[in-house]
């Protein structure tokens, strides 16, 4: 039905396609992994793929008892002893995450539909699952496109198509390029303040009674409750607000896993303080090792997610003269400033040993910080250090064999992490045993770009549904999940290109009118096919 040759958005006449057409062709083209997996996998249901996706996998570097022990530990914080015995049976059962996310309470239709598919993948796995976690990522500002700084809106009044989804905030414009990961918590007085936008926004009938009665409900019976705005941050106030909000979503809750939304450093951190004090542990030979991190600083260099260097020279001894300082990226970790950014480090050290981080932050200030086990350790405790997504992976996937399932980005440049560590430890004959167990990891699965929920407009328009549209449809039912199981995963990939084609091809989503045209080809196209509130 449509063409998968390369460039097809540069051959096809443009009078002549479809807008949904044109737009798949145009995410093939601009993602590897979207054409790769319509290619296999397209007219296979939702059903069959995550099957595929979900297989265990074999065994790794340290097996992952830590991980699930760390997992545990974090869910049993917020969530109570059962949930988090629930998840680590899951975990031990088969270790995988879904890693496409990122950070905050969800509201981006994309994401929050991609935990919704998985959730109900794990429930289909032999002998189901009664979790699902996610591990989003906490390095991006309140502002980032998923816009954790408030509320994503997309059932919007008549002629408004064009500017969905609209943004509400919860923080001050303030905050917004504050990191999730060491923000601080939204106050009583921010919910006081959305709630009335939420109102004036009914008033001014930019949105339904039923949207605004629904997020009010929302903002007043979860964000308001004591225990909530009560946390110190709101990585963990995001972490209880997804899993309201998950609950809010379905009708029954009896076949539905538990969502679980964990932030990615969180966890990475606690795994990178258990291993650096073990010199035998991976992620303690790739930092610890000069002539190793040399090596991998070399075989990722101009990756995605890892670092930009500059030249590397070698000494007469063959070992690598460092420093070794990158142009763009970071090694290992970012840094976090007093206002809440975060700022590249580089690793600068010789061979005695005595390797430093340095970096400066967005105001030019100096920062320099010894690169050995104690002073790592006290830095992720005092929120100075955030884990980079090379070291995320590394010490979670790599290093740990957890199936890791990502977007059209991560199922690209993970392999090349992959690739890259095996590369630089088969230079060791003491490595080469790690390196082939690390060749087992699966790296390439990848659970993004899909949706199956959507909204009917009375001008015959489909748009995706974000929870708040979902809850005021009356929410998930039991049918609904065996329709969604059921989808294609190409029907799952053209509902939601109205969100992948903003993130692939921006240029193509800058005309006023390409959101209605999609949406209209979408109602012709899809009404029959997905789940429509």
């Amino acid at each position: 039905m449509f063409s998968s040759a390369k460039n097809t958005s540069r051959i096809l006449s443009t009078a002549d396609e479809r807008p949904l057409e044109r737009a798949l062709a145009q995410a093939r083209d601009g993602a590897a992994v979207i054409d790769r997996t319509l290619r296999s996998h397209g007219r296979v249901s939702i059903r069959d793929y995550g099957r595929e996706i979900l297989k265990p996998p074999p065994p790794s570097v340290q097996g992952a008892g830590d991980f699930i022990a760390v997992a545990r530990e974090l869910t049993c914080e917020l969530f109570g002893e059962e949930t988090a015995a629930m998840l680590a049976a899951d975990l031990e059962k088969n270790p995988a995450a879904l890693t496409a996310n990122h950070h905050g309470v969800d509201y981006f239709a994309q994401s929050v539909q991609g935990s919704l598919i998985f959730a109900l993948m794990q429930r289909e796995q032999a002998g189901g699952r009664k979790t699902a976690l996610v591990l989003s990522c906490g390095n991006i500002p309140l502002d980032n496109i998923t816009y954790p700084q408030g509320v994503l809106i997309y059932g919007l009044g008549a002629g408004a198509v064009d500017s969905a989804p609209r943004k509400m905030p919860i923080f001050s414009n303030k905050l917004r390029r504050w990191i999730v990961c060491v923000s601080p918590g939204y106050t009583p007085v921010m919910i006081e303040r959305a709630s009335n936008a939420a109102a004036g926004l009914e008033k001014d009938k930019a949105i339904s009674p039923e949207i605004c009665r629904t997020l009010k409900d929302l903002l007043e019976k979860d964000y308001g409750d004591p225990a909530i705005t009560g946390m110190p941050d709101y990585s963990r106030q995001a972490t209880m607000l997804n899993h309201r909000i998950w609950r809010r979503l379905h009708v029954s809750h009896r076949r539905v896993p538990r969502l679980i939304c964990l932030e990615l450093e969180k966890v990475a951190a606690r795994l990178v303080r258990m291993d650096i004090r073990h010199p035998e542990r991976l992620v303690s030979r790739v930092f610890f090792d000069p002539y190793l991190r040399a090596l991998v600083f070399e075989a990722l260099n101009g990756h995605r997610a890892c670092w930009q260097n500059g030249p590397t020279t070698f000494g007469a001894d063959g070992r690598p003269s460092e420093p070794i300082l990158p142009r763009r990226g970071t090694h290992f970790f970012w840094g976090a400033s007093d206002d809440g950014r975060k700022f590249p480090l580089y690793v600068d050290g010789g061979r005695s040993g005595a390797a430093v981080m340095t970096g400066a932050d967005n105001r030019g200030r100096r920062v320099e910080y010894p690169f050995r086990p104690e002073s790592i350790d006290d830095l992720i405790g005092q929120n100075r250090l955030i884990p980079s997504v090379f070291t995320c992976f590394l010490a979670i996937a790599l290093a740990r064999g957890v199936n890791c399932l990502g977007g059209y980005y991560q199922a690209e440049y993970l392999p090349r992490m992959q690739a890259g560590v095996i590369r630089a430890l088969s230079g060791a004959s003491a490595d080469r045993n790690m390196a082939e167990a690390i060749g087992g990891v699966p790296t390439d699965r990848y659970l993004s770009g899909m949706q199956t929920v959507m909204i009917e407009r009375e001008d015959n328009l489909l748009l995706p549904a974000g929870p708040l549209e979902i809850m005021a449809g009356n929410g998930l039912t039991d049918l609904d999940a065996e329709r969604i199981l059921a989808m294609t995963v190409e029907d799952a990939h053209l509902a939601s290109l109205f969100e992948t084609i903003p993130d692939i091809v921006p240029g193509e989503a800058a005309d006023p009118s390409w959101k209605y045209r999609l949406a209209r080809d979408s109602y012709d196209a899809l009404r029959d096919r997905t789940v429509v509130k």
